[in-house]
């Protein structure tokens, strides 16, 4: 298997984590609830190293496309932004700066 099909199956699997973390959060924030204890965290964790293969495939793409000196990315377990005039949040987010040269 090729690095770039491992990091595009990891991007999916990093959704997937992402889903998982977001309805294990639902689901255990009852106090009576003992579905998914501790399993926010992991799902979490896995979403994280996936993203490492993810954008690791993102920074070679970038330098070969743009001819890029450096390439900075970071995924956040969430943020708050606005929906629609509103606080809203947001489950996984990625941020990519990438910097050119003169």
């Amino acid at each position: 298997m090729s690095f770039a099909r491992f990091s595009s199956w990891s991007a999916y699997l990093a959704a997937v984590a992402g889903l998982a973390y977001s309805v294990t959060f639902v689901a255990t924030t009852d106090d009576d609830a003992r579905f998914g204890e501790g399993l926010e965290g992991a799902f979490l964790l896995a979403g994280g190293v996936l993203a490492v293969a993810v954008f690791a495939a993102l920074y070679e793409r970038v330098r070969e496309t743009l001819g890029a000196q450096a390439v900075a990315g970071f995924f956040c377990g969430g943020e708050i932004g606005p929906v629609g005039g509103n606080p809203f949040l947001h489950g996984f987010t990625a941020t990519l700066a990438v910097f050119l040269g003169r």
